[in-house]
């Protein structure tokens, strides 16, 4: 499906959709204060912001958990923790998932049963999540300025378009993921792609 905005047009809707979103930019600046070299808030928020003001629904979808993101090589477990707790505390009506993009390829690599490289910075764990409309974040700089980060660009978001990234999911897993997040049901909208 192609996407009738070009990419610039979608930038610059995402960050007027960010910018008009009290509890985006709170968030945002919020994360911003944590002092993290590289981070990102992602995924689920993002898209499920975009995907809401193209299907025209005046009350926000719920997003259960939220991503906050970090690269930093000396960290640990422990630094997540603080951080999640931290956000936890200034945003309680959220999960918090907090990831360091540094270590993450130790996860994967138990879950996907292989070994991965580790990610050389944030932006190359962010283009390897599930879907390409997914692979996106979105972080504050000390100007004020919202940032956005979308190694695959924004067209697969904004044509509501769901194709897996083949970085990341082999088609069961792409197909199990359809079924157990049923994000139709509340965006009716959406065109799954199998594969292209």
């Amino acid at each position: 499906m192609k996407c009738l905005l070009t990419e610039s047009e979608c930038h610059a809707i995402l960050l007027d959709l960010i910018y008009q979103h009290d509890t985006m930019m709170a968030v945002l600046d919020h994360a911003k204060k944590l002092d993290l070299s590289s981070w990102a808030i992602g995924a689920g928020a993002i898209r499920a912001l975009v995907w809401d003001e193209l299907h025209g629904m005046k009350v926000p979808s719920h997003v259960p958990d939220w991503d906050l993101i970090y690269y930093d090589t000396p960290s640990s477990s422990d630094d997540d923790a603080a951080i999640r707790a931290h956000m936890h505390d200034a945003f309680p009506q959220f999960e918090w998932d907090v990831v360091n993009q540094a270590h993450v390829h130790r996860w994967l690599a138990v879950h996907l049963g292989r070994a991965i490289s580790p990610f050389p910075d944030l932006i190359s764990a962010i283009a390897s999540w599930p879907e390409i409309a997914t692979c996106v974040g979105v972080s504050l700089e000390e100007s004020g300025q919202v940032k956005i980060h979308a190694p695959y660009g924004l067209q697969d978001l904004f044509s509501l378009c769901v194709r897996r990234n083949v970085a990341c999911l082999d088609r069961e897993a792409f197909a199990i993921r359809r079924l157990t997040k049923q994000w139709e049901r509340r965006w009716s909208q959406l065109v799954w792609l199998d594969d292209l």
